[in-house]
């Protein structure tokens, strides 16, 4: 799959307006400025492709909110730039679907009675912090892979650091001397009950499902997996059940890798 140079960067500029609109939003704004970058991350293929993936980063929330009490965030960013940006791109997502509202999650944080002055907290000491490192990734992704280019494999357009995520962070291991938290054996099961629960499958495929999953994670344990075999994968798995087990998956298998790997196969069927 290759993107445009124009549509590239006419991408990139978008996703920074966004930002700078959601920066001086107001208080009563703001709701629709975080629905806007979040619906344009979703809707535009190739902000889709680049950004989406810390969408589906695991996030151990529990750990960076440290809310013993249950009540007051005692806030533990992680030190991995990556993993902030997706906490927050994540937070922005759950309030855009309604979970809860910036104004809430922010005030669990720093304890403002003014609720403006929570969401500015939130804004200057985590979100912008973060969208900053990503918009620079973006721009140098730009300088180093697009400028001077008519066409660009999208499989070259990657700002997520894979290499520096540990094992921690997600289900499936990112390289061979790191060790998986789930075995192979309980993802592919895993899958499998929740596609029948689902009925995306029945039980005739049991066996296809499985052996196809272990492929997958076979391959995500290899220090540069493959896109195309991936993407042969999740055309197969698309085949058995569709778009709804293909989802499934990577709700199952959380590596970065196979979430990339499925949105390059999802956008070729377009």
């Amino acid at each position: 799959m290759e993107f445009g140079q124009k549509e590239v960067k006419r991408s990139i500029r978008d996703f920074e307006k966004s930002i700078e609109l959601l920066q001086f939003a107001g208080f009563k704004v703001y709701p629709t400025r975080v629905r806007e970058l979040m619906e344009l991350i979703s809707q535009n293929k190739v902000l889709n492709f680049i950004i989406g993936p810390y969408l589906s980063m695991k996030v151990n929330f529990e750990d960076i909110e440290n809310a013993p009490g249950g009540d007051w965030f005692d806030l533990q960013l992680p030190v991995d730039k990556d993993i902030q940006i997706a906490y927050a791109l994540q937070i922005m997502k759950r309030s855009s679907e309604g979970e809860f509202t910036i104004e809430e999650y922010a005030f669990q944080i720093f304890i403002k009675k003014k609720l403006n002055d929570n969401i500015r907290l939130w804004n200057e000491q985590i979100l912008f912090p973060c969208l900053d490192v990503l918009v620079d990734k973006l721009n140098d992704l730009v300088e180093d892979e697009v400028e001077g280019k008519d066409h660009v494999e999208a499989a070259s357009l990657q700002v997520v650091n894979y290499g520096s995520i540990s094992a921690n962070h997600g289900n499936v291991a990112l390289g061979k001397d790191i060790s998986q938290t789930i075995e192979v054996e309980e993802l592919s099961q895993e899958l499998i009950k929740k596609a029948l629960e689902k009925g995306f499958i029945d039980q005739s495929q049991t066996e296809e499902v499985k052996a196809t999953t272990d492929k997958i994670l076979s391959e995500l344990q290899e220090v540069n997996p493959s896109q195309s075999k991936l993407q042969e994968f999740a055309s197969y798995i698309y085949s058995m059940g569709s778009k709804g087990l293909l989802s499934l998956s990577t709700n199952v298998i959380t590596n970065p890798k196979w979430g990339e790997a499925v949105t390059a196969f999802l956008f070729n069927l377009i």
